[in-house]
């Protein structure tokens, strides 16, 4: 059945942005749980209510003048047609919605469904529909369906818009009374359900409840007077009963001078008679056992199956799971909710005794206490039996009885009041079987430290329960919720592992009990003689599932363990050799599930974690077939490496890195083996797939450690052969180039010499030139920017020789077409040539050379442009959106972040998303806009840290630390900046530690720490100079002018604002590019000026103000021209100022 988490709500709980149409009873309309309309304003509210209940279709405006305004001239009724639905648009706020709750044009109005918007009639009608659209078995068995029935009467609070009068308005009062009245009518169904569905459960006060609702509405409903007098007999008794009908006899011949329908009267004589059977709750004839311990978790699974036992359609439902998962405790639990729910009861039916499918019949006649004499029965005396009951079968651990489920159709067919719950390792097979899948109970991640966020999962309180039981003092606490988690986690949330290891905590500590289950599945095991033999030990549960295979399913079985997070069919097949019939067989028998992997429903299985441990031991007790299988799997997955580079390359394509992302497991696991083998061809062969998906998925940390172990390994295996010498090269170029994504700068120079002398042995021009590229790279982040500039040159020689040797390309950048280019290498040699020329253009940015800069950069982008490189299409529109910001062209800018975003978002390049999201922050950290650019910079660093960019995470948390200061927030600001600050030193990143020390400056000015901000702003300026920032130095300089200002030590203030002015006046109108702020500069020189009576404060103001609306003149967008001129506190003081000292 539909969900009705939102049409069964009551108004009181709804979100408050909501719009609220309460119309049944006396309406009201609530906005922000506020009444904004009622029966104050008739005609708004009448407009209202028409336009809700009649949304499927535009209305005219005449048509809506004519039903509200019939008597006035048509000028006028369209006029007061206007002013009313102006007051309804203001009451209701439409034009701050989103999307606007109504449609208007100048000839027709609609309501708007799409809106967010509540309306108590339509939720009230759908959920009538949904319940008599169920096919239930009875109403009364359905406790869904009453429950939205009784959901929809709270909702009928009275008669539809009660006591509403619109004067002068006949078509409308025509339209509310055949409304009302088929509204009237639906309550009046409802109200009869519920009373008869509470009268057959034995509920004879809900009875009364409905049936007097019912009553109000239609005083002379003689079946609502009958369900009325059979609840009283029940509750108050004969007398009570006797007293309703008189008072109703003589009501009915008074009024309208008729006897009682015969049907009542008769029904009165059974109540005189003390004759009528009691409505009272009758005591379930069920056969249960009692569980031993209450059920923990399972809410979903137990509303579905209760749903489902409801229906008339589903009769056979089997609960299929591994041993252990917990089947029979969740059917136990559904039993008992199910009791009162059967005429004959639930009966409990245990089948793991019974092995011949003979034995079944006998099984149910005695469960079902059939034969008390003894003697047995055959199918058909069985049948003949139960096709006059209902009742339900719990069929416990049917998985070696499935030759006999042709029984269980003959019952379903010729027994059409019995349905069975079975519990069954393997599915049935049958027709009309409706299978669920039980998984274990849901597990934390690792990541999880707080004991209250523990307990939210069911694998973690059924641990907690469990381990209570044999030592009562046991708690949760910080300490030992890291090992129940990894406990649970450790047998995928399985109750029964859960349990066997909750059964140690008397003698162990949690962290050792998690330790021994990692090592050895026979840890877990129960000795008590009560349980069954399956039951005691994890490894039992297994060797019995195992056991009921075919040789066959065990081979295929025992091959699966090979694989790391799953398999498709197809490659299950060329891995193990095994038809798609033979994986179908293992699902059905619960040894596989659907893989949690498996998000496009493509059909990805997974052994249980348990059961792969255990078929991981036995496939290396079989000799030479682990050897093969792992063969066979590592082969396969290192060609489903290669074969997906080009479209990693080409394409760039997001469904290509979803589906290496979700073979990850595999893929490593394949790598590993490769690395284990020898087969360092395999490995040369994948890396430059396995680096490009990493790089474009930002898993940084992980691809330096998987290249630095590989290189170990292949020269560990030949360091004198050549070829091992090239792909040992190859793979710690890689590793530099991901150790500079991480920002560790130090390291990555180490390795890129390692690896450039490697390449230089081998020969391997392409490969040198990359590690080339990241030693300069790591050189100018350190700051080091004369011998960075040496290495990206050489760099970017080295590509290009090697490009030209291998005759692939004629220099694309000497002024001729770029040539057909679309082989893996040769994407390689062009990503390591647009980074070379980046670099440099970045390095000659930094440095005040900007005309330099855009050489090299107008190289790169022809290159991008030319690749048709989506993810270097995204790099492009991001470099054009910098430019962008540079000349004021914010709306421009904007438009090409999001463009490059929806690109990053499209391919899944986790870092390239950040960086766009960064520039966006950056873009409106410019223009005022604080609570925007704390969005995007809060998602960048969401990626940042998930990717481990450490240079990218100091950058984006000490720009959160700047948007906190520029909010008067500065405590937060600081601490921002402390954390930034701690991250650049981490790794070396001299020009981000200047960068953070200004930051850090800020907020501690805006906290009046006057001392501890010019220390951190000198730092900054030491910093900044040291790495040939000069720009940049000038705003740190500044910080620390104005500190030393507000100090009152203005000569020092005014020796500060002359070396700023004196770098502005040599720097040809460019000395602050590159900061973040200029106009703060100019305003602390200004105010500098000033304090010391410096006649160029004048000058400088002017300077500064023409600045300031020349930038502004150039946003075309007004609501970023206004935060650009109003939210930036300098450019406001600076318009201020300038105008406070305008002539006039």
């Amino acid at each position: 059945m539909a969900d009705h988490s939102e049409v069964g709500r009551h108004p009181s709980v709804l979100p408050e942005s909501r719009l609220v149409l309460s119309l049944l009873g006396a309406p009201q309309v609530l906005l922000s749980g506020r009444v904004v309309i009622d029966q104050r304003f008739p005609k708004v509210l009448a407009l209202l209510a028409y336009l809700a209940l009649e949304a499927h279709r535009p209305h005219s405006r005449i048509a809506l003048a004519g039903l509200l305004w019939p008597e006035l001239p048509e000028a006028r009724a369209f006029q007061d047609l206007r002013q009313t639905l102006a007051r309804l648009r203001r009451a209701i706020c439409d034009q701050a919605a989103g999307p606007p709750h109504l449609l208007a044009d100048p000839q027709t109005i609609q309501f708007n469904l799409q809106g967010d918007c509540w309306n108590d009639v339509a939720a009230f009608k759908t959920l009538l529909a949904e319940t008599q659209g169920h096919r239930h078995r009875r109403l009364d068995a359905c406790p869904t369906c009453i429950s939205q029935l009784a959901q929809a009467s709270a909702y009928y609070r009275g008669d539809f818009l009660a006591d509403l009068y619109v004067p002068d308005s006949p078509a409308f009062e025509e339209w509310l009374m055949v409304e009302r009245e088929a509204l009237r009518r639906l309550a009046c169904t409802a109200f009869h359900a519920l009373a008869s569905a509470h009268l057959a459960r034995g509920q004879p006060e809900l009875t009364r409840q409905y049936a007097r609702r019912l009553l109000q509405l239609d005083p002379w409903n003689e079946p609502a007077h009958r369900l009325m007098l059979r609840a009283l007999a029940s509750s108050e008794g004969r007398t009570a009963a006797l007293q309703h009908y008189q008072a109703f006899h003589q009501a009915l011949a008074a009024e309208l001078g008729v006897e009682p329908e015969d049907e009542t009267v008769a029904l009165i004589g059974q109540i005189r008679d003390d004759a009528l059977a009691d409505a009272r709750p009758r005591a379930p004839t069920s056969h249960l056992p009692a569980p031993d311990t209450p059920l923990v978790g399972r809410e979903a699974e137990r509303k579905q199956i209760n749903d489902m036992l409801a229906s008339q359609d589903r009769r056979l439902l089997t609960l299929c799971g591994p041993g252990g998962i917990g089947k029979t405790r969740l059917a136990l639990e559904i039993a008992g909710e199910q009791a009162a729910l059967w005429r004959d009861g639930v009966w409990f039916v245990p089948l793991s005794e019974v092995s011949a499918p003979e034995q079944l019949v006998d099984a149910l006649a005695a469960a079902l206490h059939l034969n008390p004499s003894g003697a047995s029965l055959n199918a058909a005396q069985l049948i003949e039996i139960l096709r006059r009951k209902e009742l339900l079968l719990i069929l416990d651990s049917f998985e070696r009885l499935t030759d006999s489920a042709s029984l269980l159709q003959d019952i379903l067919r010729w027994a059409p009041e019995i349905s069975f719950l079975i519990t069954s390792r393997a599915r049935l097979g049958l027709q009309g079987e409706w299978a669920i899948a039980l998984e274990g109970l849901d597990v934390p991640p690792l990541t999880i430290a707080s004991v209250t966020e523990a307990q939210t999962y069911s694998a973690v309180l059924l641990l907690a329960q469990c381990a209570r039981r044999v030592d009562p003092t046991f708690t949760l606490s910080p300490e030992n919720v890291p090992h129940v988690i990894r406990i649970c986690r450790s047998v995928a949330g399985l109750p029964l592992g859960i349990k066997l290891a909750a059964a140690w905590v008397r003698l162990l500590p949690c962290q050792q009990i998690a330790d021994e289950i990692e090592q050895s599945l026979d840890f877990l095991q129960d000795a008590e003689a009560s349980n069954l033999e399956r039951q005691r030990s994890l490894r039992a549960s297994c060797e019995y599932s195992y056991r009921l295979l075919s040789e066959a399913e065990q081979r295929l079985f025992r091959k699966l363990s090979v694989f790391s997070g799953g398999f498709t069919v197809d490659v299950a097949r060329q891995v193990t050799g095994s038809a798609p019939s033979s994986l179908a067989s293992l699902l059905d028998k619960s040894l596989l599930q659907v893989s949690p992997l498996d998000l496009s429903s493509s059909g990805r299985l997974d052994l249980h974690l348990t059961l792969k441990q255990f078929a991981a031991e036995k496939l290396a007790q079989v000799s030479g077939e682990e050897m093969e299988a792992r063969a066979r799997h590592g082969r396969a997955y290192l060609a489903f490496v290669q074969k997906r580079e080009q479209a990693l390359w080409v394409e760039n394509s997001k469904e290509t890195l979803d589906e290496m992302n979700v073979e990850l497991g595999n893929v490593r696991a394949a790598w590993r083996w490769a690395l284990s083998q020898g087969e360092v061809e395999e490995i040369d062969a994948s890396i430059r797939g396995l680096s490009r998906f990493y790089d474009l998925r930002g898993l940084f940390p992980e691809a330096a450690s998987v290249f630095e172990s590989a290189a170990v390994r292949v020269l560990a295996l030949g360091a004198n052969n050549i070829a091992a010498q090239r792909i040992a090269g190859r793979l710690l170029a890689e590793q530099a180039r991901f150790l500079s994504r991480q920002a560790l700068y130090a390291q990555v120079v180490q390795v890129a010499q390692a690896a450039v002398r490697l390449a230089q042995a081998s020969q391997d021009t392409l490969y040198e030139a990359s590690a080339t590229w990241s030693w300069g790279e790591a050189l100018w982040r350190q700051g080091e920017y004369e011998q960075a500039r040496s290495q990206l040159e050489h760099a970017l020689f080295l590509v290009r020789a090697a490009r030209d040797f291998s005759q692939q390309s004629k220099a694309p950048l000497a002024g001729k077409p770029l040539l057909e280019m679309t082989s893996p290498a040769d994407r390689f040699s062009q990503m390591v040539e647009m980074d070379s020329l980046n670099s440099l253009g970045g390095l000659r940015w930094i440095q005040g050379d900007h005309a330099g800069a855009a050489v090299y950069l107008e190289q790169a982008l022809r290159i991008a442009v030319n690749s048709s490189s989506r993810k270097d299409e995204a790099k492009l529109l991001m470099n054009l959106g910098v430019f962008a910001v540079e000349q004021g062209k914010y709306a421009e800018a904007q438009s090409m972040f999001q463009q490059s975003l929806r690109i990053q978002r499209t391919i899944g390049s986790r870092r390239s998303e950040s960086l766009a999201l960064g520039n966006l922050g950056n873009m409106y950290l410019y223009l005022g806009n604080y609570s925007e650019a704390k969005t995007y910079y809060e998602q960048a660093l969401h990626i940042q840290r998930e990717t481990g960019a450490q240079a990218d995470e100091a950058i984006t948390v000490g720009n959160l630390g700047l948007v906190y200061h520029y909010l008067e927030q500065d405590e937060i600001a600081r601490d921002h900046s402390q954390q930034a600050l701690a991250i650049a030193q981490r790794i070396g990143d001299r020009r981000a530690q200047g960068a953070m020390w200004m930051k850090l400056g800020h907020a501690l000015a805006g906290l009046r720490q006057l001392d501890q901000a010019a220390h951190a702003y000198q730092e900054s300026v030491n910093l900044r100079r040291d790495t040939n920032s000069h720009n940049v130095a000038m705003e740190s300089l500044a910080g620390l002018a104005h500190v030393v200002l507000t100090q009152g030590y203005r000569e020092q203030a005014q020796a500060y604002v002359e070396e700023i002015l004196s770098h502005l006046e040599t720097s040809s109108g460019r000395g602050l590019d590159g900061t973040i702020n200029p106009m703060q500069v100019y305003l602390t020189c200004y105010q500098v000026l000033r304090a010391n009576g410096d006649a160029r404060a004048e000058e400088i103001l002017t300077t500064a103000h023409d600045l300031v609306q020349r930038r502004a003149a150039k946003i075309e967008d007004a609501e970023m021209r206004r935060s650009f001129l109003e939210n930036v506190a300098a450019h406001r003081t600076i318009t201020r100022e300038w105008t406070n000292k305008a002539p006039t």
